[in-house]
């Protein structure tokens, strides 16, 4: 089969859309590409719903210039009209008439930096099959992942590195891995900023047209898309996780626990994003002034603002609910808030949980995570004053007084049915009494 447009010939097996149960058409098992400026291409043809986004259309086998260099074993994109049979991805090169290379393929023109295996190695920057400059090279390295997948990282002269990657495995909803043709890289340069490209053009190492990602040496990163050199959108910062820290850090509101946090210099994101942190650090930690932000669940739209100590709130500061409207103004000592009007000794509660797991308890009032009961999972003691105890539940607010109930109700959804049915929703009240 030839396409007219663009000259290419196809030899081979193919499936037509018209086969019983079978609705993709295309070249399928070994087949033969001839292209018009003399290269070839052999090896096995895929077809499948694999890929994760449709249609898998893809080659793998043998590639072989016009004027006789190989590829041993290549990836080339395909479809079913033949308008692309695009070779793609980082490949080693054997060259009979001059030194081997190591060369990036996009859309089948020379992309990226090649590597070209001399005595003293040196890079050669190509676009869309363009050479644009000859670059010197301090070091590199080549791994062979696997027969399908390689990995070039070049470091130049300067300082810069540029790491090119060749194919990946991708995660699809129909088998558990599907290969992923494709060119890919990172660029590292001496300032200690980043960039990742998929595929999109890079000129002088430089961004030239679609998206790539900024890293900056903050600790931040953003998105910008190019085009023909010109930066035409920008994404707000956002900060990178994967150059955080990963420690265990003291509740801010609680001395006794440890929470999981992502940190930064100046910037801290406590238990998967329940309060994120921004201010004066020391070991790891806050210290000194800083602002704590509420960014999940019960805790969204709270603020503590005001001096830290060792990772806890401590001296003045000043704390907002707003679902309530109360404010928390004075002095913190390790995390707890100093009232005027604190009670002189413990306050009692008993507590009634109706439902199918019902129970009956007494429990100490404690400012921060109530005790677990079966659908109250959210509910919180906020503030402890001498007559007056404020709870919160999920953006609810409510305050019990001595002799006093309050009541909070849960509904738990039922299980899915296999008929997309749900099962009838369980009900659970919480009653919250004040011995007197």
């Amino acid at each position: 089969m030839k396409n007219s447009n663009n000259g290419i010939l196809y030899q081979g097996e193919w499936q037509s859309g018209s086969v019983i149960l079978q609705k993709l058409e295309g070249p399928i098992g070994d087949g033969i590409v001839k292209y018009p400026n003399g290269d070839r291409f052999e090896g096995r043809f895929h077809l499948s719903y694999a890929h994760i986004n449709g249609p898998a259309y893809a080659a793998d086998g043998k590639y072989t210039f016009a004027d006789g260099s190989m590829i041993e074993h290549a990836w080339i994109d395909t479809s079913k009209d033949l308008e692309v049979m695009d070779l793609i991805g980082v490949y080693p090169i054997k060259h009979p008439q001059g030194p081997d290379t190591i060369t990036p393929f996009h859309r089948n023109k020379r992309h990226g930096l090649e590597l070209v295996l001399v005595e003293k190695p040196f890079a050669i920057e190509w676009h869309e099959g363009e050479k644009l400059q000859e670059l010197a090279v301090a070091s590199y390295e080549f791994q062979q992942k696997d027969k399908n997948r390689a990995e070039l990282t070049i470091r130049l002269q300067d300082g810069t590195v540029i790491t090119q990657y060749s194919g990946q495995l991708e995660q699809n909803q129909y088998d558990r891995w599907v290969f992923q043709t494709g060119l890919r890289g990172s660029i590292l340069y001496a300032d200690g900023s980043s960039l990742d490209y998929y595929g999109y053009n890079l000129k002088y190492l430089q961004p030239y047209d679609g998206y790539v990602t900024v890293h900056s040496t903050n600790g931040k990163y953003h998105r910008e898309r190019w085009e023909n050199g010109e930066l035409v959108e920008l994404d707000d910062d956002q900060w990178d996780e994967n150059g955080a820290k990963v420690l265990q850090l003291p509740d801010p509101f609680n001395k006794g626990d440890l929470v999981h946090a992502l940190v930064w210099d100046g910037h801290i994101v406590y238990s998967y994003h329940r309060w994120l942190y921004d201010g004066d650090m020391a070991d790891d930690r806050p210290n000194g002034i800083g602002v704590l932000v509420g960014d999940g669940g019960d805790t969204r739209g709270r603020r503590y603002e005001g001096e830290f100590k060792d990772g806890l709130c401590h001296g003045y500061g000043v704390f907002t609910y707003p679902a309530g409207g109360i404010t928390q103004d004075g002095d913190w000592k390790e995390g707890l808030f100093q009232e005027d009007e604190a009670p002189s000794e413990p306050i009692m509660l008993n507590v009634w949980l109706y439902g199918d797991d019902s129970a009956k308890q007494t429990v100490e009032a404690q400012v921060g995570t109530f005790p677990y009961f079966t659908g109250f999972g959210g509910l919180r003691i906020d503030r402890i004053q001498r007559r007056c105890i404020t709870f919160a539940f999920y953006g609810e607010t409510k305050q019990l007084t001595p002799g006093q109930t309050v009541h909070f109700h849960s509904e738990i959804e039922g299980p899915e049915d296999h008929d997309g049915c749900v099962y009838e929703s369980d009900d659970y009240y919480l009653d919250i009494t004040w011995k007197s």
